[in-house]
């Protein structure tokens, strides 16, 4: 009993050194999130409030990132902003993790020509370069917030299906799922009981990095008009909507949405690396 309780704390402190590395990361991207919830509470105006005598006023006590060609306070905007691309980017990532695991798990287990049809569907979508496929079904289909989730979640399907599938193929012939269908365990008991908890801990990680990669190519389709449609703000069209008025010295009207979306991608990235080391089997043996 006694040496039990001693290696109690012991295994506590282990945990927590473990989860330390997540905290800075993790904190950022939850304040990114509660900005996004509470916009119209933090957010200092009304973010479609127009102002034509205060256009383009440098940054104040008044509006501390400024206001662009409408009177419009930026940082309002901003804020409102991070709702729309954390929405997009988290929405998308959720639809084509789950989509793709699911199709790549099938074709792993089943094999033959449902394997061969569906990578040769997922080759068909990676090779074309993301930006472009998203921009040309955008094209097809029309802008606005439901077709962007659609294509963002499209263009990331294959990569959840591939990484799905191959530790599906590790997995398959070892004892545990051999015996699982044995004893007459069902594909489904078999794919969800046994296969399932493997593929989780490469997907947990592909899912930080691939939330990084729907918000840049949420605000590069909202950049060039394709995404979200204005009025709503998204820091897409803000730095869209700035870009003509750069080199009039207005640099605030795309710095700031600029920066935000920096430091999104930058935390997102983090965190997702930070969870791949946490996860990461060789890791846990060597702390062990």
């Amino acid at each position: 009993m006694k040496a039990s309780a001693a290696g109690l704390p012991m295994l506590q402190e282990s945990r927590w050194r473990s989860l330390r590395p997540l905290i800075a990361p993790g904190a950022l991207f939850a304040l990114f999130v509660l900005c996004g919830l509470f916009a119209p509470l933090l957010a200092p105006y009304d973010p479609s409030a127009q102002d034509p005598a205060n256009r383009l006023i440098a940054p104040s006590w008044a509006h501390l990132a400024g206001t662009d060609d409408f009177g419009r306070d930026i940082l309002s905007r901003t804020i409102h902003g991070a709702r729309v691309s954390l929405l997009v980017g988290v929405t998308s990532v959720m639809v084509s993790s789950f989509v793709g695991t699911a199709l790549g798990m099938t074709m792993g287990y089943i094999g033959g020509w449902t394997e061969e049809i569906g990578l040769r569907l997922m080759d068909i979508i990676i090779a074309f370069p993301g930006i472009v496929l998203a921009i040309a079904l955008i094209a097809a289909i029309g802008s606005g917030l439901a077709s962007v989730v659609f294509v963002i979640a499209l263009v990331q399907v294959p990569v959840f299906a591939r990484l799905a599938r191959a530790s599906v193929l590790s997995q398959l012939n070892r004892e545990y799922v051999v015996a699982a269908r044995v004893i007459g365990a069902s594909h489904l008991r078999v794919l969800l009981g046994h296969l399932l908890p493997n593929a989780l801990a490469p997907t947990i990680t592909m899912i930080g990095l691939s939330l990084a990669d729907a918000i840049l190519i949420e605000a590069s389709l909202s950049f060039i008009g394709l995404g979200v449609v204005p009025p709503t703000p998204t820091w897409g069209n803000i730095l869209a909507a700035g870009r003509n008025y750069i080199l009039l010295g207005s640099w605030w009207f795309t710095v700031v949405p600029g920066v935000a979306i920096f430091l999104t991608v930058l935390v997102v990235n983090v965190l997702a690396d930070r969870i791949r080391d946490l996860l990461d089997p060789r890791q846990v043996l060597v702390e062990a």
